[in-house]
């Protein structure tokens, strides 16, 4: 995920996150604060301003919390962003990669860059990134590999004729370097 001379409007949606990852870089912020989202008119200004002084028609979800935890706040601002530079926006997501089927539906249809929080094999997803208890009712009492490999296996079969990448973030740690693929 090449970040140089990337032209792009990054919205961070949330401070609200589904998952209790145990390396989160803003933890501790995190259990003091009030969660909160942007605001729709000021991410309207966001892209009014963007538009108007870059010739980019990048935009970008990302954190500090999960961005698909405010769906209809980011469907909204895709459509805000069409509505002024049609159909050339392009849309990026960094998620967790713990949401639904509508959510996932809308996402292939509408997102151009998917890139997905994963630690590779179950037991170190799980440990690193269990789900947030207040969610285990919403994912059916999940571990949050469960969703997260349905949704790529979703994603890559049902992808083809569309201009959709999906890629995979992933945190190395004692626990799965050695589990990675050794280059020869």
């Amino acid at each position: 995920m090449p970040h140089k001379d990337k032209q792009m409007l990054s919205l961070f949606l949330t401070t609200k996150c589904n998952l209790c990852c145990s390396y989160c870089y803003n933890a501790a912020e995190r259990a003091k604060i009030v969660e909160q989202s942007l605001l729709y008119d000021i991410a309207k200004a966001g892209i009014d301003w963007y538009f108007s002084t870059n010739e980019s028609r990048h935009i970008r979800f990302y954190g500090p919390g999960e961005p698909m935890l405010e769906f209809d706040l980011l469907r909204k601002i895709v459509e805000y962003a069409r509505s002024i530079a049609g159909d050339t926006v392009t849309v990026e997501i960094q998620t967790n990669g713990i949401f639904g089927d509508a959510e996932r539906k809308w996402l292939l249809d509408n997102v151009h860059i998917i890139w997905i929080s994963c630690d590779g094999l179950p037991e170190i997803q799980n440990k690193y990134r269990p789900l947030n208890p207040k969610y285990n009712e919403q994912f059916k009492y999940q571990k949050s590999s469960e969703i997260i490999e349905d949704n790529l296996r979703w994603f890559n079969a049902n992808s083809e004729g569309k201009q959709l990448m999906v890629g995979v973030l992933v945190t190395i740690t004692d626990d799965n370097l050695h589990d990675q693929k050794k280059n020869d």
